[in-house]
């Protein structure tokens, strides 16, 4: 998605050619996820976790607000009728797919130190 618009397109530049490309397309196939995926190596089983948090909702027809970074004035969670960059930060960490993906590694780095992972 970083690449969307070509290297060095700002924000802004993947934005507007996400809405064109989607300028007749209805309501219905305006659907979309974010996907974050974190990968912990365990020294101690010698294996790999990986911890993954979704977001599902769809791609507003205009951008709004001015909180977060890249996609989040257009994505609209489902739910929810305001796009994550208009959305308090601390609401959009609760459903976001970087705070699930973050809190589930958490989860486990706190049993590992604990021993009970």
């Amino acid at each position: 998605s970083a690449r969307f618009a070509g290297d060095g397109a700002s924000d802004a530049e993947r934005t507007k050619k996400l809405l064109t490309a989607l300028s007749s397309t209805s309501d219905v196939d305006r659907r979309a996820r974010f996907v974050c995926a974190i990968a912990i190596f365990d020294s101690k089983s010698n294996s790999i976790k990986v911890f993954e948090g979704k977001c599902d909702g769809r791609i507003a027809h205009t951008p709004k607000g001015t909180n977060g970074f890249g996609y989040d004035p257009i994505f609209i969670p489902d739910g929810y009728s305001e796009t994550f960059g208009s959305m308090d930060s601390a609401v959009k960490q609760e459903m976001s797919h970087r705070g699930r993906a973050i809190r589930a590694a958490r989860d486990f780095l706190g049993q590992l130190c604990e021993g009970t992972a």
